[in-house]
């Protein structure tokens, strides 16, 4: 499982957080996006969280299961 730790800078302060997570996984699809967002996959200063929160500055972002290699592994198990 990967998992990724961001603070929130002075650019991303104010940002809602699914505009924050599609600029930088661009390669995921919005909808498993929210899917992690709704799942608790995403989580800010250790909560869960809702996809309109604003991002506040010095917030601790923690981000499991948002990868490239994560998307690879599911198209491969559905076209079996």
């Amino acid at each position: 499982m990967e998992k990724n730790e961001i603070i929130v800078n002075s650019e991303m302060e104010g940002m809602r957080l699914d505009r924050y997570l599609r600029k930088s996984f661009k390669n995921e699809p919005l909808s498993r996006i929210f899917g992690a967002i709704r799942s608790g996959d995403v989580k800010i200063n250790g909560k869960k969280s809702k996809e309109n929160y604003r991002l506040l500055l010095n917030d601790k972002v923690i981000i499991k299961n948002l990868s490239i290699g994560n998307i690879k592994k599911m198209r491969k198990q559905k076209i079996k």
